[in-house]
Formats: C-alpha cells, structure tokens, sequence
C-alpha cells in the first residue's frame, strides 16, 4: 500500500487536481474567490513541493518507505 501511494503522489493521474466549486466566497493569500467560481488544487505541484521539509523531504526522490 505504500508504494501505491508514494506512486500516485510522485507520478499522480491528473496532474490539473480535481475541480472544486466554491459554495461561499472566500479570501486566500489576499486572493478574493467570488461564491460559485471553480477552483483547482494542482495537486502535482502540492506533492512535489519540497520547500516545506515537513511535508516531503526530496520530494522529488522516489521512496515507498515514507
């Protein structure tokens, strides 16, 4: 099982994440997200992000044993 998912998090399906509808309006990073906009979570890039080293130390490593 943990090979799966270290294969899906190095080498994820859809790489453009799955899109989400925004029920209410919402502030982000100073981004305002008008009620009923879609938003995408990039999940390649939330995987592969290295520069928080709690999440994924060498992120970019393949390592079952995470």
């Amino acid at each position: 099982m943990a090979f799966v998912k270290e294969v899906l998090r190095w080498r994820p399906v859809v790489t453009a994440g799955a899109l989400h509808l925004a029920e209410q309006g919402d502030e982000y990073m100073r981004y305002h997200i008008p009620i009923a906009s879609v938003v995408v979570a990039k999940h390649w890039s939330l995987d592969l992000d290295d520069d928080d080293d709690d999440m994924f130390e060498d992120a970019n490593s393949f390592s079952p044993e995470r």
